[in-house]
């Protein structure tokens, strides 16, 4: 892995993050797995583990400072040396039983640690995420998640139904401190908060797989939380992109032979961000007051997307023409925000207005496919 944060700014009405560390991260990664499945009576099992390693190497400078803050020595390190290891076991259980030839239940667990992070700016809407590596001081995120599900099938199995729960706890997760924006001093690690995180819910799918028509319903009732010691008070908040709701419906109906309609529809909470509940004046600068962590959401994203494909076949070879339409209603469904200032501080006629910025409006398109 090779990742450079400095190149990973975010603009925003001339906020811009600018790191003193100019260090570009290096990082190798490799993995041994196994897994094995059998039957007991009803039962069959699915075991295995991933035996995942690790490490940090150079070249890289480590800085050292002082208590004033100021760089005083570095540490060097050359090209493909050692800086921080990790070992780590997954393991990973599930199983199913077969309570007739339609139905079963199955259970699982697994465990997975991740070498690399994303960190969201929760103080903006702008979807901009910065990618870290694993460090000395920034330990792999670790997740473990419980699952259970039940799944059905029916009238001679041209439907497929299934409900599933899950629950997954998260550890070593990492947020930007508040002042992202203010101090240009530090470097990443010292920008960071290291805290937790759960995410949970329950999913619904219903499929159609025979017949002219065909498609299926996917929705998903969740929530995600983060914790952090230095952030909201200490109290779990929403993650950025938690989402309460989440639903799709695909259908595809055969008017005539190889004559094809389709139609996609999503819908999905809204992004959740923090914006300042007011600002104030102290010697002339505007100063946010900010209640808690991600407590206001962008408006929900939907849209439906429409398609027409008619498929020829020969011999050898297939062609198919896809007339499509995206976003057929032309719903703006909201990219980001950003605040507009108007006026000033010194006539005290300051205005801040938030405006909202879409992309993707309807659009059209035409596809010629050939396999052969």
């Amino acid at each position: 892995h090779k990742v450079k944060p400095t190149e990973q700014y975010a603009q925003l009405n001339e906020n811009t993050i600018n790191f003193s560390d100019q260090n570009t991260y290096f990082g190798n990664e490799s993995a041994l797995y196994f897994s094995d499945n059998f039957d007991l009576y009803k039962i069959k099992f699915d075991i295995g583990a991933r035996f995942s390693y690790y490490k940090q190497v150079g070249p890289f400078e480590k800085y050292l400072y002082n208590i004033e803050g100021e760089i005083y020595d570095s540490i060097k390190y050359s090209k493909g040396e050692k800086i921080k290891p990790y070992y780590n076991i997954e393991p990973r259980v599930s199983l199913r039983y077969l309570i007739n030839n339609q139905s079963s239940i199955k259970l699982a667990y697994t465990q997975n640690y991740q070498y690399i992070h994303i960190s969201p700016i929760s103080t903006i809407s702008l979807p901009t995420d910065i990618w870290i590596l694993s460090t000395k001081e920034i330990q792999p995120q670790l997740g473990v998640q419980l699952s259970a599900g039940y799944y059905h099938n029916f009238f001679q199995n041209m439907y497929e139904f299934s409900f599933d729960i899950y629950l997954k706890e998260f550890n070593n997760l990492i947020e930007f401190t508040r002042n992202v924006f203010n101090d240009n001093s530090s470097t990443i690690e010292e920008r960071l908060y290291f805290g937790k995180g759960e995410s949970y819910g329950m999913e619904w799918f219903i499929k159609k797989t025979e017949g002219k028509s065909t498609g299926w319903i996917g929705y998903t009732l969740s929530k995600t939380m983060r914790q952090f010691v230095e952030l909201n008070n200490g109290e779990p908040f929403h993650a950025k992109y938690d989402r309460t709701h989440d639903l799709s419906i695909v259908t595809s109906y055969e008017i005539i032979k190889n004559l094809k309609f389709s139609t996609v529809f999503n819908y999905a909470t809204g992004n959740a961000f923090t914006i300042p509940l007011f600002r104030y004046l102290i010697q002339g600068n505007v100063i946010n007051y900010y209640s808690g962590l991600n407590t206001f959401r962008l408006p929900a994203y939907h849209r439906m997307d429409i398609s027409l494909s008619y498929t020829k076949q020969k011999i050898n070879k297939s062609v198919t023409w896809d007339f499509s339409i995206y976003n057929i209603y032309n719903r703006k469904n909201p990219y980001y925000v950003y605040y507009e200032v108007i006026g000033s501080a010194e006539e005290k006629s300051l205005k801040v207005q938030p405006k909202v910025v879409s992309l993707f409006p309807i659009l059209p398109s035409v596809s010629w496919n050939l396999k052969f």
